[in-house]
């Protein structure tokens, strides 16, 4: 007999040694044990008092080889000689409800549901213990209920032998599972008569009318299961892994999220957990990263075997680590800098790598911030990528203001990222793999045509993938937020929207506007034919794309574009030099060029990798394409030396700066100075390094308290902010660098001194002023030339180039505003002139609207479902401890009854896949118990139901739109592998691999076993004395594709969990 003195009992919970720790089923073996041993004398009896708070149902099966030995060993006997006993009973169990909101009626249910789930066995002994008086429960409902007491009697009839006590419930997680304390409570006999008094008066007060047996029969006779809604529901939010719903409170009470972020986080959870992985894309200033906080605490809860990984800007390094101490989870997250990821990846380099294998298998949520610097192909991308596919079950959640810069390609492109592996399944379930599939490939087609029907496809996508939340949504749905912040009923003003016409001098106009199309259109760009190093193309729309950016930077500022023809012309004489002599010129030998130009100017010019591609490129050419380079490239450095004439005839020096008579610089001086006399602090931006310079240097001298920051200016960004909010400067000049990732809320003023054509980019300048904690009215200027000197729709028409380029300059949300504004259906190369004419008007727009409403956002919508349970959870007081209560499995569908119009909303699943059959009603009506039966009709529309739909998934899963182009080329090789073999045996198992391929059964990563074996089969050589059947046979590869080819063909059919009978509506 097991000595019960030298252990603790905490359930195992690995604070000691392994030997001095134990459960509290042990306690109740070790009783069992001694019952045994003292059955033989003659006086022997065997007694139990056991006093637990929630219910003892569901630790009933843990005790099952405890209550059977008792049986199988005749140990218990009913007791008919002591009336304080009051029950036939040896073993009495009081029950209690550890909250007030727990009325009799669900103890009921949670009992039912608690013995639901037993197995056969388990209920034959519950049901044998209560029949012959052995086990009785009564449950005290008149207070709340606290008590865990455990008394055994072996020796005495008159007080317990032993009394036990602590925080131990008698439930699953009371006896085995939690960390619990139950001690032994060594008392004196009179105090042990004592206990036994109290216990015998609890007892008699508690309500003995449990009619267990009728609950016994009705589980083991029942197809379904009634519960109490609250038991429903709390069921509900298990089986649908919901648990977040309840995740409105951080440390301490109070809730950190507003309600427009609740409702983000709502969103991000169900979609995270649909497709696993999701593009938070907020405005500006709205609190992304706390949404991403409560996501982290969320999953961190859910998986306490897991960490979250946080990638982040270098720069916001200090306010994440704020904001996860806020959520009290900073050691729980591991963060990873977006700087570290520019490095070369795993098996890339030797050294200097970023080694994503050191974080494989350790994550259940990866949050990356400012996500869409990870668009485009580059070593941050590919890094990422590697860290996504060694945590294949976590789940990604991007953070971005920007999704789309210019192009759709850019949301697909994030969308990549967490497009893989089993979310491909994913997405499949849901319905939208196909439509992402072929809306991908459509944009990747260089042929495509935009048209309505493209654009409602993506349209689609943005919503189920993508949520975006403005400053207009939160002032129209969620004043109170604003109003709890500030302290007061303030609400989001509309900005305050100046456009600033500007001109120049007709001297400006006549000599430098009026030929600006004919000198870019002349330009053959060389250069540009030769860098990819695939040849000598002549790529017009690379081509364009320079003389395009060449052009904008002259709307920006002469300066800007003064220095850029004076770079290009250094750029192109150095590349003719090194061309026509034959020799590489770098930073070591500048001394051979017939011009000046010395190292450091050198290496801010010409990018030598650039260089060394256009001059290996040069001379792998024949001596005539060679002579027609050097020919069109001595033709542009002319062009160049007359531009630069012509500017230094109308400006002077290009260092001469300000250029006499630039009526934009003076445009702004004049706005700036009447901002300092009223105290508005402003930004300017521009996107521009060139301009920005310029404008420091026209100003500074002129305008106090100003400075400027680019990307090469070497200035501390947070030492810049720093000075301007403690009003030590009061104008900041910048680039984009300071559009994102900051907070600059004393600014009162924004002027854009060039428009770029991303309206959200507008959005984000204005929100470094406007945060959700510092609503305010903004007054933004935006600079637009006047029609006279506007040439860019001219440029386009002299150069001739394709609309679709155009359009890929000009970006998406133009392509919206034609089709949604001006009801264009399709975009059509023909058409090119009408569309052109409108653009005109979308300039006027950029430059005239408060940017928050060039997007036609609407409130999101929360999942129906999630709304029903968030509602339930608030009218039946659903917390974390009830879910703890409620035992999460489901043996025999449950269901539930409410009011309203007749209906059933029926959940199942298919494999490991949640479906849902018909919509969930917003009732929570409770219905009379007559009306809670189940009716013939009921049987029959379920059964129907349910048959319906499995038909629907086999149609689907056979239906060969779904084949896509990868699954048809495996097909292909498939058949082509299978010629090579000799075996039938191996043969046939090609078939049935084929047949699952057909009918989309393989999950992504069986997919990719199939296709290593198919490939090791078709590319074996036939010169080989081995056969083809002997090199795969034996190998590790040939048992997955065996193990593979045994997986069933059919489809795994609906099995019903759940559903919600609505009647009386």
């Amino acid at each position: 007999m097991s000595d019960l003195s030298m252990k603790v009992f905490d359930n195992n919970a690995g604070l000691l040694d392994k030997y001095k720790e134990g459960s509290v089923v042990d306690i109740f073996e070790h009783y069992a044990e001694k019952g045994v041993h003292l059955k033989e004398r003659v006086d022997s009896f065997f007694r139990m008092d056991i006093g637990t708070g929630y219910l003892f149902f569901s630790g009933f099966k843990e005790t099952h080889d405890v209550f059977k030995r008792l049986i199988d060993n005749k140990v218990l006997k009913t007791i008919t000689d002591d009336e304080e006993w009051d029950s036939k009973a040896p073993i009495r169990i009081v029950m209690g409800r550890e909250t007030s909101k727990f009325t009799k009626e669900i103890l009921l249910s949670i009992i039912k549901d608690d013995i639901s789930t037993y197995d056969d066995e388990t209920v034959e002994l519950l049901e044998y213990l209560i029949k012959n008086n052995l086990i009785e429960f009564r449950v005290f409902l008149d207070r709340k209920f606290h008590v865990k007491i455990f008394s055994f009697y072996y020796q005495s009839s008159v007080f317990p032998d032993d009394l036990w006590a602590g925080s131990a419930n008698f439930s699953k997680g009371g006896l085995t599972d939690n960390i619990e304390l139950c001690i032994p409570m060594n008392v004196t006999g009179e105090t042990r008569e004592l206990f036994r008094e109290w216990f015998d008066v609890l007892w008699r007060k508690a309500n003995k009318d449990l009619n267990l047996l009728t609950i016994i029969k009705d589980v083991k006779e029942s197809k379904y299961i009634y519960l109490h809604p609250m038991n429903f529901f709390t069921k509900l939010i298990h089986l649908l892994n919901k648990r977040y719903l309840l995740e409105d409170e951080v440390e301490g009470d109070e809730n950190i999220l507003l309600e427009f972020q609740n409702l983000s986080y709502y969103i991000v959870m169900e979609r995270l957990q649909k497709y696993g992985g999701y593009i938070l894309a907020n405005s500006v200033g709205l609190g992304k990263s706390y949404v991403a906080g409560q996501a982290m605490k969320a999953y961190l809860k859910q998986n306490p075997d897991k960490k979250c990984l946080l990638i982040y800007p270098p720069r916001m390094k200090t306010e994440w680590n704020s904001y996860l101490e806020e959520f009290g989870i900073s050691d729980k997250v591991d963060m990873i800098s977006m700087g570290i990821l520019q490095k070369p990846s795993y098996g890339e380099a030797d050294e200097g790598i970023f080694d994503h294998r050191a974080y494989t298998d350790k994550y259940s949520l990866i949050v990356a911030d400012e996500a869409h610097h990870y668009r485009n192909e580059n070593n941050r991308r590919k890094n990422i990528v590697n860290l996504i596919k060694s945590n294949g079950k976590a789940e990604v959640l991007l953070l971005t203001a920007t999704p789309v810069n210019l192009s759709s390609k850019d949301l697909f492109n994030l969308i990549d990222l967490f497009y893989q592996g089993e979310n491909v399944t994913r997405f499949e379930s849901q319905g939208i793999r196909e439509l992402y599939d072929t809306t991908s490939r459509e944009l990747k087609d260089s042929k495509y045509k935009f048209n309505k029907d493209l654009l409602e496809k993506i349209k689609r996508i943005e919503k189920e993938l993508n949520l975006k939340i403005t400053w207009r949504i939160v002032q129209d749905h969620f004043k109170e937020d604003l109003w709890k912040l500030s302290g007061v009923k303030s609400k989001y003003e509309e900005p305050d929207i100046r456009e600033v016409s500007f001109t120049y001098p007709d001297e400006y106009k006549e000599k430098i506007f009026d030929n600006i199309v004919t000198f870019l259109k002349n330009l053959k760009y060389e250069p540009a034919k030769l860098w990819d190093g695939q040849g000598y193309k002549d790529d017009k729309n690379l081509q364009f794309w320079y003389k395009w950016q060449l052009y904008k930077r002259l709307e920006s500022s002469l300066y800007a574009f003064y220095k850029s023809v004076y770079y290009l012309k250094i750029r192109f004489a150095l590349y003719r030099e090194s061309l026509e002599k034959g020799t590489w010129i770098n930073g070591d030998n500048l001394d051979i060029l017939p011009f000046e130009l010395g190292k450091q100017e050198y290496h801010a010019i010409i990018d030598e990798t650039r260089h060394r591609v256009i001059f290996d490129s040069f001379h792998e050419q024949d001596s005539s394409i060679q002579e027609q380079i050097l020919f069109n490239h001595s033709n542009d450095l002319a062009s160049i030396d007359e531009m630069l004439d012509t500017l230094k005839e109308v400006f002077g020096e290009l260092e001469e700066i300000p250029y006499k008579d630039d009526n934009k610089i003076q445009n702004l001086k004049d706005i700036l100075k009447n901002n300092l006399r009223d105290g508005k602090p402003t930004i300017v931006f521009s996107q521009y390094k060139d301009t920005i310079d310029y404008l420091y240097k026209s100003l500074n001298g002129d305008i106090e308290k100003i400075d400027y920051i680019h990307g090469s200016s070497d200035k501390s960004k947070d030492k810049l902010i720093d000075q301007f909010q403690k009003g030590d400067v009061d104008i900041i000049l910048t680039t984009d660098i300071l559009s994102e990732g900051v907070n600059i809320p004393r600014a009162v003023s924004i002027i854009n001194f060039d428009l770029p054509y991303n309206p959200v980019l507008l959005v984000q300048r204005a929100g470094r002023a406007l945060r959700i904690t510092n609503p305010k009215k903004l007054l933004i200027y935006n600079f637009k030339p006047e029609a006279e000197i506007d040439k860019e729709l001219a440029l386009y028409d002299k150069l001739e180039v394709r609309l679709k380029t155009i359009l890929d300059i000009v970006g998406l949300d133009f392509i919206v505003w034609l089709m949604d504004e001006k009801n264009i259906k399709e975009v059509h190369e023909e058409e090119k002139k009408q569309y052109l004419e409108k653009f005109g008007e979308y300039k006027e727009r950029l430059a005239t609207t408060d940017p928050d409403k060039l997007f036609s956002a609407t409130l999101p919508d929360e999942s129906k479902l999630d709304k029903v349970l968030r509602k339930a959870i608030l009218r039946y007081h659903i917390t974390e401890d009830v879910l703890e209560v409620i035992n999460p499995e489901i043996k025999k569908p449950i269901y539930t009854v409410l009011n309203d119009e007749d209906d059933l909303f029926l959940i199942g699943k298919t494999g490991s896949r949640i479906k849902t059959i018909n919509e969930i009603r917003e009732s929570l009506k409770y219905v009379p118990e007559d009306a809670r039966r189940l009716a013939s009709a009921d049987y029959s529309k379920i059964e129907s139901q349910i048959t319906s739909a499995n038909a629907e998934i086999e149609k689907e899963r056979t239906s060969s739109s779904l084949i896509g182009r990868k699954s048809k080329k495996l097909l292909n090789n498939i058949k082509e592998a299978k010629v090579k073999l000799e075996s039938q045996d191996m043969c046939d198992c090609l078939d049935r691999v084929r047949e699952l391929v057909e009918k989309q059964a393989l999950l992504p990563d069986e997919s990719g076993k199939v296709e290593k074996v198919v490939e090791h089969i078709i590319s074996h050589p036939s010169i080989f004395k081995e056969s083809v059947d002997d090199s795969i046979r034996n190998t590790e590869d040939w048992d997955d594709f065996t193990e593979i080819s045994r997986k069933s063909l059919s489809v795994a059919g609906i099995e019903l969990k759940a559903f919600i009978k609505y009647t009386g509506g």
